[in-house]
């Protein structure tokens, strides 16, 4: 065994108080989207759609949607999960509602995770009496996928530190990012980085993907678009691709549905190895 469940001696922590936000879907990109963030006594990040819940946990992580992550509970699933729940842990909230009105993802806002981490520190930080359950990594071992080059590293740490390192190709190239989360640090360093997207030079999505980004029109300011050739945006800071790339691995290692204390070191991670991993620690 890698890891173990331990009852910690740091608090459970919600919300002072409910706070909303609102904007238009990705996939149902007709649609307008609200995410409302509500305050709970019980330990656990639970999404509510049409007054059923659905338990942010491995069990639920389903891999049948390309380029998100998705979670389903029989025949309720929520879409695009990763970012909403990159701000509910880079802010250490361990315990959470969060209900979704219009459709079954949240809004895409502006490709990051600032408009829901900003809510949330609007909402106000609240430590509880109840002592937190986490997730300890007591052994290095490394996890990788078949027929793949990227690869996920978890060391015992008293902490939580990734190490993530990105390759593309020009003009993106060769980022890494090394950091130990705390809900300063990715407020400043982490929660404004936007998503990646790849186009022609006229800026469109290239055809592959063109079928999953039909959004694109009414989201253009919610990627970071290049071609083979130059960024077609631009950048809020030169490595702002490993950031979003650290975001996304922070979202998806939120599934566990605990705090993990350990050291993690990504190489070309996505959401198919993340959720893969995260099942690893169920």
């Amino acid at each position: 065994m890698f890891w173990q469940i331990n009852k910690s001696d740091l608090p459970q922590v919600t919300i002072k108080k409910s706070v909303s936000v609102s904007g238009n879907a990705f996939r149902w990109f007709s649609k307008k989207s609200t995410v409302k963030f509500l305050p709970s006594e019980k330990q656990g990040i639970f999404f509510r759609i049409s007054n059923k819940f659905i338990e942010v946990k491995p069990q639920n992580l389903l891999f049948d949607e390309k380029h998100c992550t998705t979670l389903k509970t029989g025949s309720n699933k929520v879409m695009e999960t990763e970012h909403v729940l990159s701000a509910v842990y880079g802010l250490g909230i361990t315990n959470l509602i969060i209900e979704i009105f219009g459709c079954n993802e949240p809004p895409i806002m502006d490709g990051s995770s600032k408009y829901f981490t900003d809510a949330l520190v609007k909402a106000g930080i609240k430590k509880l009496k109840g002592k937190r359950k986490e997730v300890k990594i007591t052994k290095r071992f490394k996890f990788s996928l078949p027929n793949s080059d990227s690869f996920i590293i978890a060391e015992p740490y008293n902490g939580f530190n990734i190490n993530i390192k990105v390759s593309y190709p020009k003009p993106i190239g060769d980022q890494k990012l090394s950091l130990e989360v705390t809900p300063k640090k990715y407020r400043e360093k982490i929660a404004f980085a936007r998503p990646p997207l790849r186009c022609s030079i006229e800026g469109a999505p290239i055809e592959s993907l063109r079928e999953w980004f039909k959004g694109y029109e009414k989201n253009k300011k919610s990627f970071i678009y290049y071609s083979k050739e130059k960024y077609l945006t631009k950048l809020r800071i030169g490595d702002e691709v490993v950031r979003h790339k650290t975001l996304d691995f922070i979202g998806d290692i939120a599934n566990v549905g605990y705090p993990v204390k350990g050291k993690f070191t990504g190489f070309k991670v996505g959401h198919k190895i993340n959720g893969e991993f995260v099942k690893l620690l169920s």
